[in-house]
């Protein structure tokens, strides 16, 4: 035990007397990068968050949500709407997708705007006949422009192992 006291006392205790501006420096280095981390960390759960509030102002604010791993079955909505309670459902799918051809991960999120019963995005009647025009061209879906498409342009999105074709 005296062995290992005296090898920790000459390789580390040591050095770190004889040389306290190395020692500071390591010292600061490691604390500026837990401190990184941590702002890294704290960026990307704020960023988090105001994608869910603006997600919540598009698809409606929920008391509670119903989820479940692999989804869940379309009829159960049915059946809960049926229930004689004064519940407002609003069906929302969030989950990743991938661009044919690219390989990058991106939020792909699907919300019933046709069901939102006007707390939509869509305030004026010429955006519900514009929006009304878009939703009836057949799996429409609104993109980023950082991805550079244009509307009316085809897309197809790898989504749960499955190829699915949308239209900006």
């Amino acid at each position: 035990m005296i062995a290992g006291w005296l090898l920790f006392l000459r390789l580390v205790a040591r050095p770190l007397w004889r040389e306290p501006v190395r020692t500071a420096l390591t010292a600061l280095a490691v604390a500026l990068g837990v401190g990184v981390v941590i702002a890294i960390d704290l960026a990307g759960q704020s960023a988090a968050g105001s994608f869910h509030s603006s997600l919540e102002s598009l698809a409606g604010r929920s008391d509670i949500e119903i989820s479940a791993g692999g989804g869940l079955n379309e009829l159960l909505l049915g059946e809960l709407a049926r229930l004689p309670y004064a519940f407002t459902f609003t069906p929302r799918i969030e989950d990743f997708a991938s661009i044919d051809g690219r390989g990058e991960a991106l939020p792909f999120i699907g919300v019933d705007l046709i069901g939102g019963r006007g707390e939509g995005p869509f305030k004026e009647e010429r955006d519900l006949d514009t929006a009304a025009f878009d939703l009836a061209s057949g799996d429409p879906v609104w993109v980023g422009s950082r991805l550079g498409l244009r509307r009316g342009q085809h897309l197809r999105l790898l989504i749960n192992d499955a190829m699915h074709d949308f239209t900006v």
